[in-house]
């Protein structure tokens, strides 16, 4: 099943097509108009009106892209994982704290180690940068997910930016690259009053910006990698967005952001 979006800016741009067309054919033929005052009026109007026209449709695309980020997140933590596989391209390269490939690696898949629990997504509003057929977007997340430490229940809260590749292709858009940059995270019981047992030497080594992340999937008998994209690496992230920012300008036609 497909859903649609019905926005303000794509009905105008529907609606004005016709009388686009038309203003077009009257553009050529403003060599026959005598007047040269009129020619002029007629000739500002036109271009005012093709500006108005470029203005809609880069409006409905930035609405349809941010829609596209939206309905990711909201197919994977539902699990709808059909309506999930649409939003990607084909050719699509995905890399998250526990996988790093192809759609398959992650359409339906988690970590090894996890356990059905529940898990809860928040995200602020994407901000989305516009190029023509090409859109990169920075989609701040917040992760909430039932862990267990030691035998006690505790909550995990992860904090970080998704960072998309989107391009339009066939008239469609659809989301070529999907980057997780991990920004913060927490570690609590699930029940006030309890104490977890963690130790600070159980801590030494991991990240700052992923360290219960990591702690956790490690008690379950996961590894995470330590090299991962994180804000406390602020060369990397630098570096990152230098690339996106690259190929959102055209510069770079590889379909696959660079790991740091």
């Amino acid at each position: 099943m497909k859903y649609y979006t019905i926005n303000v800016a794509f009905a105008i741009c529907v609606l004005c097509l016709p009388f686009l067309c038309a203003c077009e054919n009257t553009r050529e033929s403003l060599g026959n108009v005598g007047d040269e005052k009129v020619r002029k009026e007629l000739a500002a109007a036109l271009n005012n009106l093709a500006v108005s026209a470029s203005i809609i449709r880069e409006t409905a695309d930035y609405a349809a892209v941010e829609r596209l980020v939206v309905a990711e997140r909201l197919y994977r933590v539902s699990h709808r994982n059909e309506d999930l596989a649409k939003c990607y391209a084909e050719d699509a390269q995905i890399h998250t704290s526990w996988q790093k490939g192809g759609v398959s690696s992650f359409v339906g898949k988690s970590p090894r180690e996890a356990v059905a629990r529940p898990n809860v997504n928040r995200n602020n509003p994407p901000l989305v940068h516009l190029n023509g057929d090409r859109a990169f977007v920075e989609y701040p997340s917040t992760t909430t997910r039932s862990v267990d430490v030691k035998g006690k229940e505790a909550v995990l809260t992860s904090y970080m930016r998704l960072l998309y590749r989107a391009e339009k292709r066939s008239g469609e858009w659809k989301i070529t690259a999907m980057t997780s940059l991990n920004e913060w995270d927490e570690l609590a019981p699930a029940i006030p009053g309890e104490t977890l047992d963690v130790r600070p030497a159980e801590l030494d080594g991991l990240r700052a910006s992923y360290r219960f992340l990591a702690y956790t999937r490690k008690l379950a008998g996961g590894e995470v990698n330590m090299d991962e994209l994180g804000v406390d690496r602020p060369e990397d992230v630098d570096k990152f967005y230098a690339r996106e920012m690259e190929w959102l300008n055209g510069k770079l036609t590889s379909p696959t952001p660079e790991s740091p």
